[in-house]
């Protein structure tokens, strides 16, 4: 694909020069990437000389009307990628040159193609490849998306929302691949966007794993300076999000409110996790295993039952919980018999009613 008539060197320099994949992308018959040039209506002129009408350009998003009434192009010094589903192009993803920053005027890091019959960016995400049967792995931008999937010589297929974050219908897509990983920043905004996902996706039994990405460095970065197969085997080895969760609240927060907090976590994972999950509460809380297992019990039927406020239910839980902590400005300590006792009442509280 080239836009604007633009030839493959233009898109190999902009490929090998700023955005670092270290390989040359030209022609990849997936990824198929296009350059639009820096022009006002390089690609309406062009489309123009094919018979392409105005109101044609606006219905597929390519094109818009300046201010002056004007036609020009939608994308200008960007490089370009299709979003396909089942084959079929719905729209474009174009990356803002990588010269410029968000405060040189040059628009948003990354610009999709504009709302039309065929594409909505909240339905649809950005994928390298078929996950079907395979291993999904969630990444920020559609670039780290296609550094993971050159990292791991195609093993592992690298999506990206397409929109500021993972969307419901976009996690329901994921459904289809055998193993979800989650790949962030390993700082607080990173755990954040990963909590998110999480509940999302548990709403539609996908069961996430967990892949901290090191240094604060993106897929991308990872890939330019010759780490990508250290990104690989972060994502190979990824261990459940479910239990990345748990230890996280439970480092904060070992009282009756940290507990349940990671038990709900725990309802919303896959089966497979139960048994550890509860194991893991347990031994870093002192409460008894079987209270835990019979609070899980709860929490899961409550869950399945209606899984959408469960999710909901949890995140205004651990927006509580992480305010309580705060406030308290102290971690709890090893539990005490008042502080059993205090569990087992939240939990004839909670109990899973309430969600």
């Amino acid at each position: 694909m080239h836009i604007g008539g633009v030839g493959e060197q233009h898109v190999t320099e902009f490929v090998s020069e700023g955005l670092y994949f270290r390989q040359d992308i030209t022609g990849h018959a997936t990824f198929r990437p296009g350059f639009a040039p820096d022009g006002w209506t390089a690609l309406v002129q062009h489309l123009h000389r094919h018979g392409i009408t105005d109101d044609e350009m606006l219905t597929a998003g390519v094109a818009t009307k300046a201010t002056s009434g004007h036609l020009i192009d939608r994308f200008r010094d960007r490089l370009v990628f299709p979003i396909t589903h089942h084959g079929q192009v719905l729209g474009f993803v174009a990356r803002r040159n990588p010269a410029f920053s968000d405060d040189d005027g040059h628009g948003p890091k990354y610009l999709n193609t504009a709302e039309t019959p065929l594409f909505h960016k909240g339905d649809q995400l950005y994928a390298t490849g078929d996950f079907e049967h395979g291993t999904a792995v969630l990444v920020e931008g559609p670039l780290d998306a296609i550094a993971t999937t050159l990292a791991s010589g195609n093993r592992q297929v690298g999506v990206a929302p397409l929109g500021t974050s993972l969307s419901d219908p976009q996690a329901g897509q994921l459904r289809a691949a055998d193993r979800v990983v989650v790949a962030t920043d390993a700082d607080t905004a990173g755990h954040a966007a990963a909590e998110r996902d999480f509940w999302i996706a548990a709403v539609h039994r996908v069961d996430t794993a967990y892949a901290p990405l090191p240094d604060s460095r993106d897929p991308a970065d990872l890939l330019a300076c010759g780490s990508g197969d250290e990104l690989t085997a972060r994502i190979t080895s990824a261990r459940s999000l479910a239990i990345d969760l748990i230890d996280r609240i439970l480092d904060a927060d070992t009282s009756a409110r940290g507990i349940l907090q990671a038990v709900q976590v725990l309802s919303a994972a896959g089966p497979e996790n139960w048994g550890d999950g509860a194991a893991l509460i347990a031994e870093r809380t002192g409460a008894p295993t079987s209270l835990v297992r019979s609070s899980l019990s709860s929490f899961v039927r409550a869950f399945n039952a209606d899984p959408r406020a469960g999710a909901a239910t949890a995140r205004e839980r651990s927006a509580a919980t992480k305010h309580h902590v705060r406030r308290q400005g102290a971690l709890a300590g090893p539990r005490n018999d008042r502080a059993e006792l205090a569990y087992r009442r939240e939990v004839g509280r909670a109990h899973g009613p309430e969600m």
